[in-house]
């Protein structure tokens, strides 16, 4: 026995229409319910609703439960998916930046541009010169990450410290309007983003809104086996 839901994430603005098996386990439906709203199953609090009234949430539930039949869920119902993470991606025209100056920058050890030093990367490499002698500017700053494989059309995976990896492909690379230094602009497989490529009116490449999102180089980490994964087909309702 089959039964319609509707499948709606308040915080990413989705909402689809799916039919489950009235049997169908709580983690497989944690696994569907991940395709329609890119939220893992890790991170999901789901709840049962009609119309306005909450009828229940399946945090009590081991994985191995008919959650639906456990529910007494009935056609037209629908399952509200939160996202217990909170926003992915900070806002950009929200968050307070934290810049630091050059002068600054070069004196800290942990950054970027410490490790091609140490490791003589880029343009600190033996044949690139007296590390140092000149100022850099800020195109050949842009031509070190191209360098350093993070260049548009890339595959990747951008981890901001959550524990939670979002895969995507690289659209952008440069400074921008929004706020001071260099930015990686990524379309994302799943809508874990804050917009459609554009902030405060400027476009920087086109995406559908909530797959776009702006973030530090230093999060960005590129290679194939971040190649978008393809769905098993019978997962597909």
């Amino acid at each position: 026995m089959q039964v319609t839901l509707f499948i709606h994430s308040p915080g990413l603005h989705v909402l689809s229409e799916r039919r489950f098996p009235k049997d169908i386990r709580k983690d497989e439906l944690q696994q569907r319910v991940e395709i329609v709203t890119g939220i893992p199953p890790a991170a999901q609090r789901l709840e049962l609703v009609r119309g306005d009234v909450r009828v229940a949430n399946c945090a009590t539930f081991p994985p191995e439960v008919a959650i639906l039949q456990a529910w007494g869920a009935s056609d037209g119902m629908q399952i509200q998916v939160h996202d217990k993470r909170g926003p992915l991606l900070a806002d950009e025209e929200s968050v307070t930046k934290y810049e630091l100056s050059d002068e600054q920058y070069a004196a800290r050890h942990d950054t970027l541009r410490a490790y091609k030093q140490a490791h003589r990367l880029g343009r600190f490499a033996s044949n690139a010169g007296t590390v140092g002698a000149a100022k850099v500017t800020d195109k050949h700053q842009l031509d070190d990450q191209h360098k350093d494989g993070v260049e548009c059309g890339a595959r990747c995976m951008v981890d901001t410290g959550d524990g939670f990896e979002r895969r995507g492909t690289v659209r952008f690379i440069g400074p921008t309007k929004f706020a001071p230094g260099f930015w990686v602009g990524v379309e994302f497989d799943e809508p874990v983003g804050k917009n459609d490529g554009s902030v405060q009116g400027e476009r920087y490449f086109e995406t559908r809104m909530h797959y776009g999102g702006f973030v530090r180089l230093a999060h960005v980490h590129v290679g194939e086996q971040y190649a978008s994964e393809q769905i098993d087909d019978e997962l597909e309702l």
